[in-house]
């Protein structure tokens, strides 16, 4: 009957390293925490990117007409004056935007300020549930494990 919870037990301690092995792996340290505050890392960054933007344009637009009395010409023949007519356009054109942001990244805990979260305790290079831990120890006091 020992050597059965023995197992059982075991196998939870193994499946929860595995577990611990595994959130290693991809980053995850949730069962660590920081003995100091830790300042965010912050970087400007800037880039390019394309935005509709209005623009508006004045654009003249010359005419020649036959000059009325009193009218100076303006045409080398001396018989034609010249109108001109201002058209105000606004368009939406695509163009070239820099912006500038701050991006904010998590800092860094220094290795001699990380220890483990409450309710869990170091052993070997991980944190380990207390009570699995305990059990673990019971397991080896019982000379199951080596």
């Amino acid at each position: 009957m020992l050597r059965l919870v023995a197992v059982a037990i075991l196998g939870v301690i193994v499946c929860q390293a595995s577990t611990l092995y595994r959130n290693r792996r991809t980053g995850t340290a949730e069962h660590w925490c920081c003995d100091v505050t830790v300042e965010p890392i912050r970087k400007t960054v800037t880039t390019v990117g394309v935005e509709p933007q209005n623009v508006t344009r004045v654009i003249n637009t010359t005419y020649q007409r036959d000059c009325k009395f009193g009218e100076t010409p303006t045409s080398a023949d001396g018989w034609l004056c010249e109108d001109v007519v201002s058209h105000v356009m606004t368009t939406t054109e695509m163009v070239e935007v820099n912006k500038t942001m701050v991006v904010e990244y998590p800092g860094r805990c220094p290795a001699h300020h990380l220890s483990c979260c409450e309710g869990y305790e170091k052993v070997g290079n991980q944190c380990i549930d207390q009570g699995a831990s305990s059990a673990l120890q019971d397991l080896f006091n019982a000379g199951l494990i080596g």
